[in-house]
């Protein structure tokens, strides 16, 4: 009974397979099948038009960026080398963030930090000087060579141009580029990149400045981002500042380098063109980003030092028992001594004398 069954089954089927498929049906199967094609092939050319649309609208922000003039009105000297390629592995870029506002010509460097890149190592060292730091002005700063000042007066006298040559005179550091930029041009970059996620570690408020942030994990836009580099009302004067520029520093690589920045390179190439005076190209500019996209290894480093007071004038003196060690081993790219390591962290617990009264205004 049951095998009698299973040979019919097997004969239905048989016939079903041999059966001939009618034309109408075959003429639907290929229309579904020609329509399916259809839609993968326009699927294909959206993403196409999309994706080639997308880099031409990119490539008309970064083409004048990579070809065009950065200097501004700074009036950088050009690079020697003004090609994609920097000629070595290592160089050194000054960076300075002046606390020029709207409508004033002086101004003084609020911001100085030295970048020790190691492109081959894909690495960079991070040193931030303290505006308040004590140093002799050189023989280029004409009236002014041979006075004894903070190193952001060298800025107000003699622009960018003297402050790196304060810095070779005082430190021996060779510089190889500059850049240089304002408070507006900061804020202008922090709101292109969509903010810079910072934990505030401190309730954090200076009326006289307008600096007003809560404590906690937050995004800050420009504006914020700026306050929370400039405050210093915490104890700990220059020194705190300059510990939370560098934090700042940190949490901007990791944005920079983060994937959604691709969408906003449009603004961020318009900030840059528009806010920073360098003599970078920026073949050279590109050529760093594309080397350090996928990592880098940042570490940040302060002179280890102290600020007292000197003909009532706070000051931050670096210590001359680690002075020649603690730079020989940054302008040598080599790894920094431990007896300058516990000076350095010695240094960090100290706090600086500074008034609230020299707050904004040395």
């Amino acid at each position: 009974m049951f095998k009698k069954k299973k040979n019919q089954q097997e004969d239905s089927i048989y016939e079903f397979e041999k059966s001939p498929v009618s034309g109408s049906s075959k003429k639907s199967r290929l229309k579904r099948r020609k329509r399916i094609h259809n839609w993968i092939f326009l699927g294909v050319l959206a993403v196409c038009v999309v994706v080639f649309g997308w880099v031409g609208y990119v490539g008309a922000y970064v083409y004048p960026l990579i070809w065009g003039d950065l200097s501004g009105t700074a009036e950088l000297e050009a690079a020697e080398d003004t090609g994609i390629t920097f000629g070595k592995d290592q160089f050194t870029v000054l960076m300075m963030g002046s606390d020029a506002r709207p409508g004033e010509t002086n101004s003084r460097s609020d911001t100085m930090m030295i970048a020790y890149v190691d492109m081959q190592q894909k690495s960079m060292r991070l040193l931030s000087i303290p505006r308040d730091t004590y140093i002799e002005i050189p023989p280029e700063g004409g009236n002014y060579a041979g006075q004894h000042t903070k190193i952001n007066h060298a800025f107000a006298y003699g622009g960018i141009e003297l402050s790196k040559a304060t810095l070779e005179h005082n430190f021996g550091i060779e510089i190889d580029f500059m850049a240089q930029v304002d408070f507006q041009g900061f804020r202008d970059i922090v709101d292109a990149i969509g903010g810079v996620t910072i934990d505030v570690p401190i309730r954090m408020k200076y009326a006289d400045e307008g600096i007003d942030l809560q404590p906690g994990l937050q995004t800050l836009d420009g504006d914020q981002a700026l306050q929370f580099c400039r405050f210093r009302s915490d104890g700990q004067g220059d020194i705190g500042r300059v510990a939370r520029q560098q934090m700042f520093m940190s949490a901007l690589k990791g944005q920079l380098f983060s994937a959604g920045t691709l969408l906003r390179i449009p603004d961020l190439c318009t900030a840059i063109k528009s806010n920073v005076s360098t003599n970078l190209t920026g073949a050279q500019l590109l050529q760093i980003f594309m080397n350090l996209k996928d990592g880098v290894d940042l570490t940040t480093y302060t002179p280890p030092g102290e600020g007292r007071y000197q003909d009532g004038v706070s000051y931050y003196f670096i210590y001359d028992s680690t002075r020649d060690e603690f730079f020989d081993a940054l302008n040598n790219y080599e790894e920094m001594p431990e007896n300058v390591m516990e000076a350095m962290e010695q240094s960090a617990g100290k706090v600086s004398v500074e008034s609230s009264s020299s707050e904004g205004s040395e």
